[in-house]
């Protein structure tokens, strides 16, 4: 049966070495051109204004199954956002992008608060 031959194969081939994970960005991601990162507006309904915010995507694995997560740099609100302020904001996210892609090509745990705290 299908299950059968599933089950086999699953056997026969093993675990895949390589992490698997973008490394190059999306042909539509035209906010950082860096896979994993992307930049957006968002809107505060209590201050009612709106932030720039950097995210990273990543991942990581609990009770044996793939969780996807997002981490937000914010950058800050939008009328008072500097170049300083905006590079340094992207640095830190690329930085916790890397460490994550870094974690998966070595095998070891990432450590999401360690880290952010060190970019």
């Amino acid at each position: 049966s299908a299950i059968k031959w599933r089950d086999d194969m699953k056997v026969l081939l093993g675990k895949k070495q390589t992490p698997s994970f973008r490394t190059r960005a999306l042909s539509n991601n035209k906010s950082t051109g860096v896979a994993g990162i992307s930049r957006y507006k968002k809107y505060d309904r209590r201050k009612d204004c709106y932030y720039d915010v950097y995210s990273v995507s990543w991942s990581e694995i609990i009770d044996g199954r793939k969780k996807r997560r997002v981490t937000a740099f914010n950058i800050g609100r939008i009328d008072q956002v500097t170049p300083e302020k905006e590079q340094q904001m992207y640095d830190q996210a690329l930085c916790f992008r890397q460490k994550w892609e870094e974690s998966q090509r070595n095998g070891t745990k990432f450590d999401a608060k360690t880290a952010r705290q060190c970019c």
